[in-house]
């Protein structure tokens, strides 16, 4: 069990690490060029006038259906290729900041980590669906430690198995370690 303090200083990092990632990824993202793949589901999610619209291309990608859903209703808003940066740097920030308050190592592991190159690079700039199964894995892990982690579990699992193939070996594997752990 954690104390106050110790709680307090999680908390702090967290705060820290969002907005040193929203200083440091945002203009990343801003100068970065799309590749084929992210330009191939910007132009999906423009051209779909529904949800049914946008389902018929992805059934054939290979890819889960909730990064582009989230693109989906981004681009109702804005037909700018931006609109899916910014959806994008949301998740880096949600995923930074859940892996700096809950990760069970010390703050510099905890930072060290966050900089490393999948996490400062292939998830934090490139615009893709990589990013929300990060987060959901790290918010299912936090969620394996809290008392009651039925339903924030159970959501997390539910949404990473709607990110790649690969989010869904990882949802089971998840679900697999937390019942074993509980028995």
């Amino acid at each position: 069990m954690m104390t106050v303090e110790a709680t307090a200083d999680r908390r702090r990092c967290a705060g820290l690490v969002a907005v040193a990632c929203v200083l440091v990824t945002g203009p990343r993202l801003l100068l970065h060029e799309f590749w084929r793949d992210e330009a191939w589901l910007w132009l999906v999610v423009t051209e779909s006038r529904s949800l049914t619209d946008l389902f018929v291309p992805l059934g054939r990608s290979g890819q889960g259906y909730l990064f582009p859903v989230l693109c989906f209703f981004a681009g109702q808003l804005s037909s700018s290729p931006r609109a899916m940066q910014l959806v994008h740097l949301l998740l880096v920030v949600g995923g930074a900041v859940a892996f700096a308050r809950w990760a069970p190592f010390g703050r510099r592991e905890r930072v060290l980590f966050l900089v490393g190159y999948f996490p400062f690079y292939e998830y934090a700039v490139l615009s893709r669906h990589y990013v929300a199964g990060a987060l959901l894995v790290w918010l299912a892990c936090a969620a394996t430690r809290a008392r009651r982690p039925a339903a924030p579990l159970g959501v997390a699992l539910a949404l990473l198995c709607q990110t790649t193939v690969y989010g869904y070996i990882l949802a089971l594997a998840l679900a697999c370690g937390c019942w074993i752990g509980r028995w």
